[in-house]
């Protein structure tokens, strides 16, 4: 949402400066996204005259100016084609910065010539220029400040608006809100009464019992009347925050779409046959609209229409042949209130985005629709002239507006604020509030948002300020009794800090993936269609963050990033039904993306495989103490993954805890990506382990220093390393802490040798050697014992 300084001051009487206000739209929930102030932009630019301009010897559309800055000569290349002799501009010197651009003058030397400067565009600066080319200025002097020269250099503020705020879609919204901060007084809008010549054209509303997607439907007839350009005031206000002024009919209702939030369309009366008003559409209809485009219409669509023909899509956009044009003698000027949820999916289904959609799916003032009719038509006469008929009027319901039984002690209960009740009034009263002597509070028409007494403490706090909160440390015996964190909430924080320190990445995405992914799902793990999609790209819920992952892969493999570790904690979902969502850490490693770092590897430096998602997988199950003997490999995993070169982990409970594996040929080969490996872990399963163990030990570190030792043992060739490594657990030594496979060759005689790092941590204190001895003997024998293979070097 933009505005400008000035026609925020036209609602809100005030002395406050740009910093004031703006530090309090943050402040109070409006959050200040850019502030283009022309007058502190262009502080180092100065006015400059052109002595001589020549033609640039080595330039066909150069020309090289002398330009008199008040104080000395400077010579400046310039390619504007009004660059003449005895022209006054606007000259940026050395080191100052392009409003714009954010480009820094430095001396240049262009085509073989020195430029010391810049002579600017109105563009360049972010300011209005009617002239093609570099600013022209009519009264002034050589060296003068450009601020001081260019006249008026009104601010732009633009602002974030959250969904709940549809009354600050409007600049009066926003005044009313300052003036309830204490920032000055909010002008009252006096809407005169219209003085009408006959009846306007007969109006409807054909809702229906359960579809109520007009329920107001207003309008009148403007006849006479001599469209044109815009005045200066009306046309610089909508250039100034980006909109393009048309005529003054069009540019009106523009006006009060963004002063009042009030939408209106205004079409060519004598293109209407009998009556006008909101109906569905026929399946089949068909409708121009004013972006050029063609819209096939269904029978849940929304339209305007007489009797004969579609004029417009409701609450969107008008018909391209309906408009008003710079001709058009006679209009009907519309106001309605339409269905916010209607208008919404109506919007999505037909991919159209426009200011009078986004003002009407946000919910606007249903009060206002004949207020904000009469306030445009008496624009309409004041600039066009013409004459006004009465106003028509097709009615579903009345609105009520909401009220809300209020206890003054549920603020200091919330927020831990206490504010006397006097002032709570005061607040609520400047935003539009009423209140009556047992504190029952009715809310106002155009906060659809607020309905419960949570939403009235919420308006009380952000005007009141957070920064008014004083900071006090709890006290002992204020100390939480409960945990602040569930088992779950900790358990994700823990695998995230995880994932974070083997290497891998965060991935944040929506649950929602293609419907292309369909086919690749595992049998039973399909996604599940969504009626209403966000776009196509986003039409079905994800069986596991895996597919996000492998989506993502896909993207940054089209931008050449081919080596990649990322992880994403989130939902899956099975079903569409409650409880039918699994909560899953998935992760994915491609190309030399290896878990193993810099360190020690049994395969070198090559591509990451299903021993780095293995290991991925493992260091988690190692941080939560679950134990070896809980759990069982079945091979293969799940469909995701390559039949052969896969696995689920499985709890004694028969659920399973994870699956890794490379990622199937099938889907690689359908996305067209490279080998991949991937893993997932289910957190709602690792949840049910650990609450049997009753084990809610945290993760110790201890301050003696750790001792490794490296065993190679020559094994026969069909001993796997498994047993080796189960061969040293089975040595019952607490002090082990880690064991890693480093290194293997093959031998002679149908034997291999492996190498492994034993990690001794000691607790309690400093090992002596004898101990540590002692230790490295039981796990020689064991492994001797296990693999009949021989120890070949320690």
């Amino acid at each position: 949402m933009k505005f400008t300084l000035s026609w925020l001051k036209e609602h809100l009487e005030t002395n406050s400066s740009l910093d004031e206000i703006t530090n309090n739209l943050t402040e109070i929930g409006l959050e200040v996204e850019d502030i283009i102030n022309p007058e502190k932009d262009l502080e180092d630019f100065i006015v400059g005259k052109i002595l001589t301009s020549e033609k640039h010897p080595n330039a066909d559309r150069l020309s090289v100016c002398k330009v008199d800055i008040g104080n000395e000569i400077k010579e400046v290349v310039c390619g504007a084609p009004n660059a003449k002799e005895g022209l006054l501009t606007i000259y940026a010197p050395l080191g100052s910065i392009i409003p714009k651009s954010k480009m820094v003058i430095q001396k240049t030397k262009i085509r073989d010539i020195v430029s010391y400067g810049m002579l600017c565009s109105g563009d360049e600066l972010n300011i209005d220029n009617e002239n093609e080319g570099i600013i022209e200025i009519k009264k002034a002097k050589a060296g003068d400040k450009a601020s001081t020269a260019l006249g008026d250099l009104d601010p732009v503020i633009e602002i974030a608006i959250t969904p709940n705020r549809p009354d600050c879609l409007g600049v009066y919204g926003i005044a009313r809100d300052l003036a309830a901060k204490g920032l000055g007084r909010l002008k009252v809008t006096k809407i005169n009464t219209l003085k009408s010549h006959e009846e306007s054209i007969p109006v409807y509303t054909k809702s229906t019992k359960n579809n109520n997607f007009c329920n107001i439907f207003a309008g009148r007839l403007i006849e006479g009347i001599e469209n044109k350009e815009s005045p200066d005031w009306l046309k610089n206000r909508l250039e100034k925050i980006g909109l393009r002024s048309i005529n003054a009919v069009v540019d009106i209702t523009n006006f009060l779409t963004y002063d009042r939030g009030r939408p209106l369309h205004a079409y060519n009366s004598d293109l209407i046959s009998k009556d006008i008003g909101a109906r569905l559409a026929k399946t089949g209809e068909k409708i121009k609209a004013l972006d050029g485009k063609e819209y096939i219409l269904d029978e849940e669509t929304c339209v305007i229409a007489d009797s004969e023909k579609v004029l417009g899509i409701a609450g969107i956009i008008g018909g391209e042949e309906f408009g008003s044009e710079i001709e058009t003698k006679n209009i009907f000027l519309e106001s309605a209130f339409f269905d916010p949820i209607h208008i919404a999916r109506t919007g999505r289904k037909l991919n159209i985005n426009s200011d009078a959609r986004y003002r009407f799916e946000r919910g606007t003032d249903p009060n206002f629709v004949l207020e904000g009719l009469d306030i445009a038509t008496e624009m309409i006469l004041d600039i066009c002239g013409g004459k006004a008929s009465k106003t028509s009027i097709a009615l579903h319901e009345d609105f009520k507006n909401n009220e809300i039984n209020f206890d003054i002690k549920l603020i200091e209960k919330i927020s831990g604020i206490k504010i006397s009740s006097k002032d709570i009034k005061k607040i609520l009263l400047s935003l539009g509030f009423e209140i009556d002597k047992n504190f029952k509070i009715t809310v106002p028409s155009w906060r659809p948002d607020v309905s419960l007494p949570i939403d009235i403490v919420e308006e009380v706090i952000r005007i009141y300020g957070l920064n008014n909160v004083e900071s006090i440390p709890l006290k002992n015996s204020e100390q939480p009794s409960k945990p602040i964190l569930t088992n779950s909430q900790k358990n994700t924080n823990l695998i995230r800090r995880n994932l974070a320190s083997r290497g891998l990445i965060e991935n944040i995405s929506y649950s929602f993936v293609s419907s292309e992914f369909s086919d690749l799902s595992p049998k039973g793990r399909k996604p599940i269609q969504l009626l209403n999609p966000i776009s196509e790209e986003l039409s079905d819920m994800r069986a596991s963050p895996l597919i996000s992952l492998i989506s993502n892969f896909r993207e940054n493999k089209n931008r050449g990033f081919n080596d990649i570790g990322i992880y994403e904690i989130g939902p899956g979902f099975s079903g569409p039904k409650p409880g039918q969502q699994n909560s899953i850490a998935a992760g994915l490693r491609t190309g030399i993306y290896k878990s193993t770092g810099t360190e020690r590897h049994w395969q070198g430096n090559e591509k990451a495989d299903v021993f780095d998602v293995k290991s991925d997988v493992f260091s988690y199950f190692d941080l939560i103490n679950i134990p070896n003997d809980s759990y069982t490999y079945v091979i293969p995993g799940s469909d995701w993954y390559h039949p052969g070169r896969s696995a689920n982990i499985v709890s004694g409970k028969g659920g399973i805890l994870a699956s890794f594996g490379e990622i199937h040929p099938k889907i690689l080969s359908k996305l067209n990506i490279p080998s991949c490996v991937g893993f997932e872990i289910y957190l709602d399963e690792i949840l049910k382990v650990i609450n049997t163990q009753n084990d809610n030990k945290e993760f110790t570190f201890y301050n003696l220093q750790a001792v490794k030792r490296d065993f190679s043992f020559d094994i026969p060739m069909n001993i796997s390393s498994s047993i080796l490594i189960d061969a040293i657990n089975s040595c019952k030594i607490d002090l082990i802490d880690d064991i890693k496979l480093f290194d293997q060759f093959i031998l002679e005689n149908s034997k291999k040798s492996l190498a492994v790092e034993v990690t001794i941590q000691p607790k309690k204190e400093t090992l002596k050697d004898n101990e540590i001895d002692s230790i490295c003997e039981k796990i020689i024998k064991a492994i001797e014992k296990a693999t009949s293979g021989k120890l070949r070097s320690l």
